[in-house]
């Protein structure tokens, strides 16, 4: 199935006049993760290699991000200055990391290499995974149509790398409010390739998101628990549509499950561990105020993990360490949009959303079902089959693209089954407590989507525990036959692609 994903991908990217705006892509993109990678070795030493890797990702592009803000400050966000430095950063890998780069291609071959077991169920999945990924990347080679991207986002990634400074674009961007950290980051590679590089960007975070929750689904349960988490999270009809945008919504998600994953692999007993998992954080907020949602439950899943690991004095000193990092981090993107507005970022929105004056903020308060507490335990179903009360482009009827996958949350009671770990636990609630926040101020779905990829790996191990205590080979058979109907039900909706997405990718 890999080979078939892969091997026809050039012919694509050449059919579709994307060919140069991929290898641009790709000669930032492996440079910057590769560096990545080898700081996630530095710096920790409870990751496996394919979870330094995913780390490495993340890290990568907060490497991108922050040469992108300083080459366009300098005003020489130019191919001729990016090219060269990459290119020597790949030579420098190559000679002096090479010997750790073998061991992780041995170590990948090898297990790719171990004996499978057949189940239908994995095969099931596997093939719509395989659809899934070949619409999103038929979908990512067609030209940026969605308002967000087209009015705020690649507009404002030219606009600085061509000006090195946004405070002073036209208004109708409307970026001063947002702390817009993601434009930025666009620019470094809109400068060296096209604007469809940065599409064929947000398409790869997607992956990399799977990539990450795959890890912690592993981390949490085992290998099946990780290959369920990943289906839970890119199986889904909002992860599909936003990789085949050039929106930020998948580099939130991918730095929340990457501070997740880090407070997960470490369990938060050394400094490294919480300023890395604050850098994280800072960076999510700094590309999209509404992540901090997700700031605050991850800071509360760092707390519960710390709970028996340290002392009260050492817990203290390393919460107000993950605050300051994290404050370190947004604070200049934050204090950019309240020197250029007069408004902190986010609070008009909370305040508004919370009070009886909804109205007065235009419409995104008003998004969602209701606010009880039955509302907010029927969330996966009323998401499912009212998704077009959360707002936004992607949500049109049930049988035209429904959020199907949303009702793997409604699963997680299953957790109930079996007496889980503490790293289960402290996602859990710390996944909670975003989720309450959410609901509680502007339920917009695209905004929730970093609590999902939280959730998919808490969802895969309630499914799994049930799926141990069943008992024979029948009552296994029945959850995993539920649990295809549910996919298929899920993919059946996406099967839908603009007849402009397959135009443009075969030429």
């Amino acid at each position: 199935m890999a080979i078939i994903a892969i091997l026809p991908m050039p012919f694509l990217l050449y059919s579709s006049h994307n060919l140069v705006a991929s290898i641009a892509l790709f000669t930032i993109l492996l440079p910057a993760v590769w560096l990545g990678r080898e700081l996630t070795s530095t710096f920790f030493n409870g990751p496996s290699k394919f979870e330094a890797w995913c780390l490495g990702t993340t890290f990568g592009i907060g490497i991108i991000a922050a040469a992108s803000f300083i080459f366009g400050i300098l005003g020489i966000l130019r191919p001729s200055v990016i090219w060269p430095l990459f290119l020597s950063i790949l030579l420098t890998l190559l000679i002096g990391a090479r010997k750790q780069l073998r061991s992780d291609t041995i170590a990948a071959a090898r297990w790719l290499a171990q004996p499978i077991k057949r189940e239908p169920a994995y095969l099931f999945l596997a093939g719509i995974g395989l659809a899934f990924f070949w619409l999103n990347f038929i979908g990512a080679l067609a030209p940026e149509i969605r308002s967000d991207s087209t009015r705020q986002r690649l507009v404002t990634a030219v606009y600085f790398a061509n000006r090195g400074e946004i405070a002073s674009t036209p208004p109708e961007l409307d970026v001063a409010a947002a702390p817009a950290l993601g434009e930025i980051t666009y620019a470094l590679i809109v400068a060296t390739g096209t604007e469809q590089s940065a599409k064929l960007f947000h398409f790869l975070a997607g992956l990399f998101c799977t990539m990450s929750i795959f890890a912690i689904g592993r981390r949490l349960g085992g290998q099946h628990v990780g290959y369920l988490a990943a289906a839970f999270f890119y199986l889904t009809w909002i992860v599909a549509f936003l990789s085949q945008t050039a929106y930020l919504d998948l580099f939130t998600t991918l730095f929340a499950v990457t501070a997740a994953q880090i407070f997960l692999i470490c369990k938060i007993t050394d400094w490294q561990t919480v300023i890395a998992g604050g850098i994280c954080i800072g960076l999510g907020v700094a590309v999209k105020v509404h992540f901090g949602y997700i700031a605050v439950g991850l800071a509360l899943m760092a707390v519960i993990l710390m709970l028996g690991q340290v002392s009260p004095r050492r817990g203290f000193l390393l919460t107000a360490t993950l605050i300051v990092a994290t404050v370190l981090t947004s604070g200049p993107w934050l204090a950019r949009s309240y020197s250029l507005t007069g408004l902190v970022p986010g609070m008009q929105l909370s305040a508004m959303a919370l009070s009886n004056n909804a109205k007065a903020l235009g419409d995104l308060p008003e998004f969602g079902y209701g606010r009880s507490i039955m509302n907010f335990l029927s969330i996966p179903f009323t998401v499912t089959f009212l998704s077009g009360r959360f707002g936004g482009a992607q949500t049109p009827p049930l049988m035209t693209g429904g959020h199907i996958g949303y009702l793997i949350v409604g699963i997680l009671p299953l957790l109930l089954v079996k007496r889980q770990q503490q790293l289960c636990i402290a996602l859990f609630i710390g996944s909670l407590g975003a989720s309450l926040l959410w609901f509680n101020t502007a339920q917009y779905l695209r905004y929730g989507l970093p609590i999902l990829g939280l959730l998919a790996p808490v969802s895969a191990v309630a499914y799994i525990s049930a799926w141990c205590n069943a008992g024979t080979k029948y009552k296994r058979a029945v959850l995993n036959g539920l649990l295809c109907c549910l996919v298929m039900l899920g993919s059946l909706v996406r099967m839908q692609l603009p007849d402009m997405s397959h135009a443009f990718a075969f030429g």
